[in-house]
C-alpha cells in the first residue's frame, strides 16, 4: 500500500483477526482462484447482499448474492456492525474489501474507484 495517495490510505481500515470461513465465499461465489478480490455490503435496494468480484483478466462482476452469509460473516466479526456496510434503509457508507492475493480484510469508504480498489490489493491499472 506504499504507492496509494495519503488521503485514500487514511480512509482506509485494514481488520486483523478477521474470520472468512471458505463456506462464506463458496456460497458468494468468489472461491475461485481467477478472483483476485471482491467487494461486500448491503443495498435497500432490494434489500440484498451485493457481492462484486475483481477477476485476474481485468473483469469485474457483481450482483446480489446469499444475505444469510452476509449475517453470519457479520456475527463472525462483529467489527462489521460498527461500520454502516448499509442495511435495508440506507446505502452503504463503507464496502468490505477482502484482497486475496495477500490474505488481507479493509474497510474501504462506500463508491471507492476500482482504480483505487486495484491500487490497495497492489493491482496497477
Amino acid at each position: 500500500m506504499s504507492d496509494i495517495p495519503e488521503d485514500i490510505k487514511v480512509r482506509i481500515i485494514e481488520l486483523k483477526r478477521f474470520l472468512m470461513p471458505l463456506e462464506i465465499e463458496r456460497r458468494w461465489e468468489v472461491n475461485s482462484p481467477r478472483v483476485i478480490a471482491y467487494l461486500v455490503y448491503w443495498t435497500p435496494y432490494g434489500d440484498e447482499c451485493v457481492v462484486i468480484r475483481f477477476y485476474r483478466n481485468g473483469m469485474i462482476m457483481g450482483g446480489t448474492s446469499d444475505w444469510t452469509a452476509f449475517f453470519l460473516l457479520e456475527r463472525l466479526n462483529p467489527i462489521l456492525t460498527i461500520f454502516d456496510l448499509g442495511s435495508s434503509d440506507t446505502e452503504p457508507e463503507w464496502y468490505l474489501l477482502v484482497d486475496k492475493i495477500h490474505n488481507k480484510f479493509y474497510l474501504v469508504p462506500a463508491g471507492t474507484k476500482k482504480e483505487e480498489i486495484l491500487r490497495i490489493i497492489g493491482v496497477e491499472k
